[in-house]
């Protein structure tokens, strides 16, 4: 494994792989920007500014990330970068699931 510090916030692998374990961060909130880079495995964001790219959490990962928006009128996720499959408008309080591939290098949405 990465590493053992299950305490802290920063990106490791450990707070992706027991989903449901409470020893573990499966959870964070993130503001919105240009790009964001998830470091549990649901995220909630705020703001209002639309996300064009992911950065995957650590290195050799693929997998599937929840991200819930609770602002407003929330940015959506925009395809006019490299790494976003599919345009998504975001809805309030709606969950979307971003499947990431190292095949293709992006990330497919569970809705548009």
């Amino acid at each position: 494994m990465a590493d053992t510090d299950w305490t802290t916030k920063e990106r490791n692998v450990h707070k992706f792989m027991h989903i449901g374990d409470d020893k573990f961060i499966n959870e964070s909130t993130i503001a919105s920007a240009t790009t964001i880079v998830p470091i549990a495995y649901h995220t909630i964001i705020t703001g209002t500014a639309d996300i064009t790219t992911i950065t995957i959490p650590y290195v050799g990962f693929a997998g599937t990330l929840a991200f819930t928006f609770v602002t407003s009128g929330p940015g959506d996720f925009e395809t006019s970068a490299d790494n976003i499959a599919a345009h998504v408008n975001a809805v309030r309080y709606q969950t979307v699931f971003m499947t990431y591939s190292q095949i293709t290098g992006l990330w497919y949405p569970s809705y548009v």
